[in-house]
């Protein structure tokens, strides 16, 4: 299972705080080659202290297809300024030649080109769970308007929470 918690904010000032308390998921969607294989929903998870806390789950339900998890209410960023997008999360995705979970199947992205990376340079949080950061700064030529925020898995298999 993969679980996440996000944060996105220009440096000093919070943009963008995605939790899941209020179990909706109408701002979330999925796009696959097979949408069968998937189930995207609201569930309960316990945190890296124990306590649960509801988080966005997409689950592969047959080992087929990749999947992208997408945030869809625009997010205005600003050309020049830095910003850092940040998440939690936690995977049941753990190659047998790697010993350990992956997250180099996961891409991140903000439309528009404004950002695009891997899960890097994750911090341990216990029980599986890892705290994942990445700061960058948006072109000067970058076009202003809609940004959208993805998750793209290439062959994930098991869950992506959220």
């Amino acid at each position: 299972m993969t679980c996440f918690a996000f944060a996105a904010m220009m440096v000093g000032v919070r943009v963008l705080d995605l939790n899941f308390n209020n179990g909706n998921v109408d701002n979330w969607g999925l796009e696959s080659d097979n949408l069968d294989a998937w189930a995207l929903g609201i569930v309960p998870v316990n945190g890296s202290t124990k306590a649960p806390s509801n988080t966005l789950r997409a689950m592969e339900t047959a080992l087929e297809g990749s999947v992208t998890v997408s945030y869809a209410p625009e997010i205005q960023l600003e050309a020049g300024k830095t910003y850092k997008l940040a998440f939690t999360g936690r995977t049941s995705y753990v190659p047998m030649a790697v010993g350990h979970a992956d997250w180099s199947a996961m891409t991140i992205g903000l439309s528009g080109g404004a950002f695009s990376g891997l899960p890097e340079n994750g911090v341990d949080l216990g029980l599986g769970w890892y705290r994942y950061e990445s700061k960058f700064t948006v072109e000067e030529d970058h076009q202003a308007g809609a940004n959208f925020l993805t998750f793209d898995g290439q062959r994930v298999h098991g869950e992506l929470v959220l």
